[in-house]
Parts: structure tokens; C-alpha cells; sequence
């Protein structure tokens, strides 16, 4: 939906233009997707957007550009000679969130929440790459569609740029991609170059793709980025470390066992068949497994903190892993303060004050050394910082036995970074880390 209208002249004396806003909603992805053919999972699919570096699916960022350009050239009808229009995609857009555009001297700016997560230029700066055969030659083709005759005007613009959605969420680099970068030309004279796309790694080990398409009298450079999946290496735990779980005579609850912490835990916990295993999930499903002594239970831990007192009460448990996450953000919305708040701080302290015979309870509170002296001012540092002084005060109250362990980088979905480096598991950690380990084993 687009609310309101903008004037733009492409010159050097911008009009001033007052705030404009509109919103993607998931269904406005969807049509997109439809559009484009772009059916990538991050922009339409839950699980893969929680399970990706951004905690969320995300909008098609051609299909920002688009909605951006048709209030900033709605009564502009052509595309001036020489002129370059480009968008530099700074963070990821979120459905259902007004996206406001801002005039900042002679850019513009797109911003979620007061953050800035575009701008938009109108320039006339060349383009950096000098176009010719000798440079060709280094990219890989790929044909597009045939898109039909193109007018010099911006409506032809936006079906270029659809062909750019298909091309980076489909096919390079495909399923895991992101736009960084798009910057349109209308040229004066075309190309003695064929149509399509082309593609080139920029430096090898990195992540970084330029590409540009040529299309009759329109070329268009444009960045794409590979982004970061989850890697995850099967490591079998030594021989030290399977005697530790061995050695463990009660029964335990993994809570959060479909996360990486949590997986990898509860498959070390399954070599011991004379405990019973108890691992909750809710977002991502746990893989059915064929131990008689593991149960699997869909627990919302936000609303089920009662069924979680309970089960320790039944079973007898004596052994806590508290391993639930949600997405940490370096720039967290309130929304999210407030559920780092509950997950980290006020439920544990909720389980462990209703327990009944908590001197025969023994609770795993993992931390981070993320929360060191130079991360105090994150949010999430703070509440971790506080839970960490609320746990250890319960405990010497109620008697019972916390182990708490800043553990390192580990690889898992929080962790993920743009060059994609690869850290340890759990296994490969507790395998090498005795002082890890006997936190881990009580």
C-alpha cells in the first residue's frame, strides 16, 4: 500500500519533499514472489527466515526499490540523459512495518523504526567498470527472459528489475543471496553487447558477486552478497566426554533441544540409555529419534512455564539444561528487549522459585562471553548480566546447584556472519574444553 505522492526533478536543485510512507505486507511478498518468479524461502517461508541472520523473512529488496522509485517519480515521465539512479541496501526490510522515505540534501533515505536501511541517489557519476568485451569475457552469462521493447521512461525499469529479483534469489547466487547494491543507466547509444545478465565472484573466499544486466538501452550494475547459512559438521564426541554423560544418573530435561546448543547436547545425552531424556522445542521441530528413553515435547515457553514445573515434578527430573534462544539483534526494537527480558531472566527465575525440592535441582544456565566489559552497553549484555546475579542469589537461597558458563562463539544460527566463518559445535568444544566440560556435567 502506498499512502501520498512525491515530486522529484532529476537535477542538481531537488524539490523539497515532504515524508512518504507505505508498507509490504507478507501477502504483498507472496505477489511478488508471483511476479518475479523469485520464490526464495528468506522473503516467504517462516521457518527459513527464523533460522536466518536476520531472526525473520524479509522483503524482496527490488521490490522496495520499486515501491520507492513509483512515489519518487510519480510525476516524472522520463528518464534523463546521463542520469544514474542507484539504491544501497544497508540492513533488510521487515514485513508489515511502515518503510518512511526521507529527503537528505540530495539523496533519500528508507528507514524502519527511525533506522536507516537504504538511500537512494540520483546522480551522474559513471559507473565504475568500463564496459567492453576484455571485461565481459571474466563474467559468467545467463540469459533472461525476453522482456519485450523497452520505452525510455521508469515503468520499464521496474520489469528490469524483477528480472534481477529471479536472477539473485534463484539462480546466482540463488538460495542463499541478499542485494546489495543496484545502480540503473540509460544509455545514449546501446551496447555492441548481447542482452542478459552477467555474473562474477569478486574475490575468491569472499562473498561478494558483481553483476550487471544489459538490456537494449538500459544497463544496471548490481551487487549481490552470498548470505551466511548454517554449516552444520556431524563431530563425534571423544572418549573423555562420553564417559562424563555416562557417569550422569538422573534424569535430565533439555529445554530449547531443537537449537544448535540444544541439538548438539541432546545427541551427546543419547549415549546414555539408563537416564530418561526429556528435550522441548517449538519453533523448529526436533527430528524424531529412535531412543526408547528420549521424549520430545512442543513446549511454548512463554506460555507454558506451569507444564514445564509440572514435568520436573512427574519425572523426577534432576538435571536442567535451560537452552531456549531467540535472535539477538545489536539494535533491538523494545519488542525484543522485552522477550530477551522473559527468556533469559524472568522465566528461569519463575521455574526455579516453583520447583518443590530445589537442594536436589541441578540447572545449566548457558552465557556468553559476548556480555564482556565491551559489549555492557547491549541490552542483551545487561539482562544476561542480571540474570547471571538474580540465578546465583536464587541459588544460594533455595539451595540448589546452578552451574553458569560463558562459553565462546559456537556455530549456531545467533552466529552467523557475512563471511561466514564457521565455529566450533558443542561437541567439538566439550570434546577440548575440561573446564567447560565439568560445568556441563554436574
Amino acid at each position: 500500500m502506498i499512502q501520498g505522492s512525491g515530486i522529484l526533478k532529476l537535477n542538481n536543485n531537488l524539490n523539497i519533499m515532504k515524508k512518504e510512507f507505505f508498507k509490504l505486507s507478507k501477502s504483498n511478498g507472496l505477489n511478488y514472489a508471483k511476479k518475479t518468479g523469485d520464490f526464495n524461502k528468506i522473503h516467504i517461508d517462516f521457518t527459513t527466515g527464523y533460522n536466518s541472520i536476520y531472526g525473520e523473512e524479509v522483503c524482496h529488496g527490488c521490490s522496495v526499490f520499486e515501491k520507492s522509485l513509483r512515489i519518487l517519480t510519480k510525476k516524472y515521465k522520463k528518464f534523463k540523459n546521463k542520469e544514474c539512479i542507484e539504491i544501497n541496501f544497508l540492513k533488510h526490510f521487515s514485513y508489515n512495518k511502515n518503510i518512511s522515505i526521507h529527503q537528505n540534501q540530495k539523496n533519500f533515505l528508507l528507514q524502519q523504526n527511525n533506522i536507516t536501511k537504504a538511500e537512494i541517489n540520483f546522480t551522474n557519476v559513471a559507473f565504475d567498470i568500463n564496459y567492453n568485451n576484455q571485461v565481459i569475457k571474466k563474467f559468467n552469462f545467463f540469459k533472461i527472459k525476453k522482456i519485450g521493447r523497452l520505452f525510455k521512461n521508469f515503468s520499464n525499469i521496474y520489469r528490469l528489475l524483477r528480472a534481477i529479483s529471479y536472477h539473485v534469489g534463484m539462480v546466482y547466487p540463488g538460495q542463499n543471496s541478499i542485494i546489495g547494491k543496484i545502480k540503473i543507466l540509460f544509455l545514449k547509444k546501446k551496447l555492441n553487447i548481447k542482452n542478459g545478465i552477467y555474473s562474477k565472484l569478486k574475490k575468491k573466499g569472499y562473498p561478494f558477486v558483481d553483476n550487471f544486466l544489459i538490456y537494449d538501452f538500459f544497463l544496471i550494475e548490481f551487487e549481490s552478497i552470498v548470505r551466511p547459512s548454517l554449516i552444520i559438521k556431524k563431530t563425534q564426541p571423544n572418549s573423555v566426554l562420553v564417559n562424563a554423560v555416562k557417569k550422569i544418573k538422573s534424569n535430565v530435561l533439555i529445554l530449547g533441544a531443537s537449537g544448535s546448543l540444544g541439538k548438539d547436547l541432546l545427541s551427546l545425552m543419547m549415549v546414555n540409555k539408563n537416564i530418561n531424556i526429556f528435550a522441548t522445542y517449538y519453533k523448529n521441530k526436533i527430528k524424531k529419534v529412535n531412543n526408547f528413553n528420549v521424549q520430545i515435547y512442543k513446549i511454548n515457553l512463554l506460555t507454558d512455564t506451569k507444564k514445564i514445573i509440572d514435568m520436573i515434578a512427574k519425572y523426577d527430573i534432576k538435571i536442567i539444561y535451560y537452552l531456549p534462544s531467540t535472535k539477538i539483534l545489536l539494535n533491538p526494537e523494545q519488542f525484543h528487549v522485552n522477550l530477551y527480558n522473559l527468556i533469559y531472566l524472568k522465566i528461569p527465575l519463575t521455574i526455579l522459585s516453583k520447583i518443590r525440592k530445589k537442594n536436589s535441582i541441578n540447572f545449566f544456565y548457558p552465557s556468553t562471553i559476548f556480555i564482556n566489559q565491551q559489549n555492557k552497553d547491549s541490552k542483551y549484555s545487561q539482562i544476561k548480566l542480571k540474570a547471571e546475579k538474580k540465578l546465583t542469589g536464587l541459588s544460594k537461597k533455595k539451595f540448589f546447584n546452578l552451574k553458569i558458563s560463558r562459553l565462546p562463539q559456537i556455530n549456531s544460527r545467533q552466529n552467523l556472519n557475512i563471511l561466514n566463518i564457521q565455529y566450533p559445535s558443542l561437541i567439538q568444544i566439550l570434546n577440548t574444553n575440561p573446564e567447560i566440560r565439568k560445568n556441563f556435567f554436574f
